[in-house]
């Protein structure tokens, strides 16, 4: 199966906008975590 140019890169541009959105998502919520933490380590 042939894909075209045109097909694949607005299949590839799709993937990377999902994939930068869920990167940012899980990074801040990883920075919640570490905050969290690092204020229990504290108090303790």
């Amino acid at each position: 199966m042939e894909l075209s140019n045109e097909l694949f890169f607005s299949l590839f541009s799709v993937v990377m906008v999902i994939a930068v959105i869920w990167f940012m998502r899980s990074a801040s919520r990883y920075k919640a975590w570490i905050k969290s933490r690092y204020e229990k380590d504290n108090r303790g």
